[in-house]
């Protein structure tokens, strides 16, 4: 690994124009070429952004899913609630009008 005074002073690097640094072989043949070179950064690169996209999408489609489970979960405990007051307020209306109507017997 070059040292950061190594890439100061320019060794390792290419100096023909590309900027890339060099690995020990073209440096020691001389035979870099910046535009061989240079393609084959921007396939990595090329490659690398392919598979972020779609590492995004197929977490974008992980969030939407999760998302709409816990829409689900809290539509189901909406409902849950509702119909547990509905029951209380039955129960509730059942019990004062006992006790408002007078017992007959």
């Amino acid at each position: 690994m070059e040292s950061q005074t190594e890439l100061q002073a320019g060794r390792g690097v290419c100096q023909r124009g590309c900027g890339l640094r060099l690995s020990g072989e073209d440096m020691s043949s001389g035979q870099h070429c910046c535009v061989e070179a240079l393609r084959t950064v921007t396939e990595a690169l090329e490659e690398r952004s392919t598979t972020l996209e779609h590492e995004t999408r197929m977490q974008r489609l992980r969030w939407n899913r999760r998302e709409q489970s816990l829409l689900a979960q809290v539509t189901a405990l909406q409902t849950e609630a509702q119909l547990s007051a509905l029951q209380h307020q039955r129960r509730l209306h059942h019990l004062s009008s006992d006790l408002l109507l007078p017992d007959n017997t």
